[in-house]
């Protein structure tokens, strides 16, 4: 019978920890998930628009630059002649 030498030991240890972690990981995930998809079930359009705060992770003037980009082309989609 071959015994196992210690790295081998302390590589096996860590891949059980790395496996164990990625199934309690992917748990919270889905319970994260059940708990969106229960809280997007619940939110109807009309409760988003009254009083919803919306955070982006872009610094506000980043933000407006994009918006404004938008915007223009839209609006220069809605100036092109339609057929």
């Amino acid at each position: 019978m071959a015994t196992t030498s210690p790295s081998l030991a302390i590589l096996k240890e860590n891949v059980n920890q790395a496996a164990k972690e990625i199934r309690r990981l992917h748990a919270e995930n889905t319970q994260l998930s059940e708990s969106l998809r229960t809280l997007w079930s619940k939110t109807s359009p009309d409760d988003m628009a009254d009083g919803a705060t919306i955070n982006f992770s872009e610094d506000r003037d980043v933000l407006r630059e994009r918006l404004e980009r938008y915007i223009a082309i839209i609006d220069r989609h809605l100036q092109e002649p339609v057929g």
